[in-house]
């Protein structure tokens, strides 16, 4: 398939943060002894303050309601508060109901006692950001790995899933480095941008299995990542081979792939978080059948891809009512779900799927997957079983 690149110059200007600056000359003094400590509960009771839409979240967050409602005086018990999705330039908070599915928005209940506001999209994710232009990537050998031809511009934010140092046999160090969770990255195409860092042009770019080195990013935002090893133990493990007990590990993780891509939670999670379950798994199945003596630190690594990756593995169907007469808002979320599983985009191809249910009859659907980069030209089109994606509540 010939893959049109889609180039979009950006000024840098554009690009700039710029935080806001507040004037100190007739500031208020404040003092630590007037600053009460927020004390956070794990979980409380709410009392709904007027009838309310009963929620459920959905694909990316999305907020859509079950169509019951809670009545006014009604007491709910809680166990999480966060921001929901409403295709608003706001994400209003609600409340998690506990043992339950369902959300309840903030703003109609009154609570006993103060949660901890979180980000139920962004929760267990961590971000950080490139303090440079030009941060290079690296393989796990601690060797520059950024493909040929492209950059990184200052600014630049990665999802990263783990911390680790790495050691490089050319130089005998070890150094902390952060592992990048998905393959490809926007980056500045320097052919076409010789004016870069101040204009470029950029490309979805295939940088493969990654690291970024701490030193050239700051943490931005989500959990704070712990090493999974010290920079000793990255030196000595690179020359110790792999141990009976990783080895076992290996065998078992790897024995049972098939069962995790036959599971609903592989099937149903997104293609990326699929992909790069699907490429852990290449590169320890290429590291086991090759002839290499496989070292310590090399077995730590792919068991710990083997197991992240997997654990990312997110799908679940939607949760309806009444699985023969849909409401419009559960069809919607079946929607999004489909979206998510079937839609992909990489530096070859970007697809969209998506969901076309036929008046009175909601035990199929009619999935189409386009091709975006083909002026959105259909690829394929099939009946599919609702039950595949739904199940009831």
């Amino acid at each position: 398939m010939k893959f049109n690149k889609k180039i979009l110059m950006i000024s840098a200007a554009t690009l700039m943060l710029v935080s806001p600056v507040a004037s100190l000359a007739n500031a208020n003094t404040i003092s630590a002894a007037s600053v009460k400590k927020v004390s956070y509960a794990k979980q409380t009771t709410v009392t709904v303050k007027k009838k309310t839409p009963q929620l459920f979240m959905a694909t990316g967050g999305r907020a859509l309601t079950t169509g019951k409602y809670y009545k006014k005086g009604q007491k709910l018990t809680v166990d999480q508060l966060g921001g929901m999705n409403i295709l608003a330039n706001s994400s209003p908070d609600a409340y998690h109901i506990k043992g339950t599915d369902y959300y309840v928005w903030a703003k109609d209940v009154k609570a006993k006692r103060a949660l901890q506001d979180i980000d139920y999209t962004s929760r267990g994710l961590t971000t950080v950001r490139t303090n440079k232009s030009k941060a290079p990537l690296y393989s796990f050998y601690a060797e520059k790995s950024t493909p040929a031809g492209y950059a990184f511009m200052k600014g630049t934010d990665f999802k990263v899933n783990g911390a680790m140092y790495l050691y490089n046999a050319k130089t005998d160090k070890s150094e902390l480095y952060y592992h990048l969770t998905n393959h490809y990255h926007t980056m500045a195409n320097l052919k076409t941008s010789p004016d870069f860092p101040n204009r470029f042009n950029t490309e979805l770019v295939d940088t493969g299995d990654a690291f970024v080195k701490a030193s050239d990013v700051n943490f931005f935002s989500g959990k704070k990542l712990k090493p999974i090893n010290t920079a000793a133990s990255a030196k000595d493990g690179s020359k110790i081979a792999i141990l009976e007990n990783q080895e076992a590990d290996l065998k078992d993780l790897l024995g049972k792939v098939d069962s995790v891509k036959n599971s609903v939670k592989y099937k149903l999670s997104s293609s990326l978080k699929r992909d790069n379950y699907d490429l852990a798994v290449r590169d320890a199945q290429t590291q086991v059948n090759s002839r290499k003596l496989m070292s310590t630190a090399e077995a730590q690594y792919l068991i710990w891809s083997l197991k992240t990756y997997e654990s990312e593995l997110d799908g679940a169907k939607v949760k309806v009512g009444n699985m023969n007469k849909l409401t419009s808002n559960e069809k919607l979320a079946i929607g999004l779900l489909v979206i998510s599983v079937y839609g992909k985009n990489t530096d070859k191809e970007s697809l969209y799927g998506y969901a076309k249910f036929n008046k009175g009859n909601d035990k199929t659907f009619t999935l189409t997957i386009e091709d975006m980069h083909n002026q959105n030209k259909v690829v394929s089109t099939k009946t599919m079983k609702t039950s595949d994606f739904a199940q009831k509540r």
